[in-house]
């Protein structure tokens, strides 16, 4: 089973490395991810390019709320860069899941 820990560290590896890779792994062909404060809605070709741009330096301080095969919520930080203002969020994340790969997430 993929666990939340392992999904936020794919996410994490490839914002830190630049490496699209660790994300491809943990999302089905079909994952979307919205990003609430700006109401964009990523496919899972968007996401991988977004997540190799640099745009997001690293997350951090996970929290796990809840973790089972269907579903994956919890906080955690993020810091990065927009033009030339560097900014820090605490975002809440709710993912639905196949078992051994993620489907959807809202942030």
């Amino acid at each position: 089973m993929l666990t939340a820990e392992d999904f936020l560290n794919a996410y994490r590896n490839a914002f830190i490395e630049k490496d699209a890779s660790h994300l491809d792994s943990v999302m089905s062909d079909d994952f979307t991810m919205t990003m609430q404060g700006d109401g964009i809605t990523l496919n899972r070709a968007e996401i991988l390019e977004w997540a190799v741009s640099g745009s997001v330096f690293t997350i951090e301080d996970y929290t796990i709320l809840h973790d089972t095969d269907e579903c994956i919520a919890g906080t955690h930080t993020a810091a990065g860069k927009e033009g030339t203002d560097e900014w820090y969020h605490k975002v809440f994340s709710l993912r639905k899941s196949q078992a051994t790969r993620l489907r959807n997430g809202t942030y």
